[in-house]
């Protein structure tokens, strides 16, 4: 499918729009989550702003869009990412076991 890379690891890319509060907001929130997920991902972070022509080619639309690379099941996200659980779910991720002293990222 045109605009999707050919991966053959596990990716989650976040595209943002520049150093808005949002943009910096998804990216705390991938920081955390990226803390949360089993098994670890690789990161990368797009800025639209400086790369459209990444954008593009991936067919983003709005930001921030969390794209999750998978070969056999990729999936987007829209928004801020500030549910953990409700990421990880729609991610189809599992989340790792918190030890006793980590800290719970879920937000209401």
């Amino acid at each position: 499918m045109e605009g999707q890379a050919h991966v053959k690891e596990s990716l989650l890319r976040l595209y943002i729009a520049g150093k808005s509060a949002i943009s910096q907001r998804a990216e705390q929130n991938l920081d955390q989550l990226r803390h949360l997920i089993q098994p670890a991902c690789r990161i990368e972070i797009i800025d639209v702003l400086i790369h459209p022509d990444v954008a593009e080619r991936a067919g983003i639309l709005a930001t921030p869009t969390l794209s999750y690379e998978h070969p056999e099941r990729p999936r987007r996200i829209v928004g801020d990412l500030d549910d953990a659980k409700k990421v990880l779910a729609c991610l189809g991720l599992p989340m790792k076991e918190p030890d006793a002293g980590d800290i719970d990222y879920d937000r209401r």
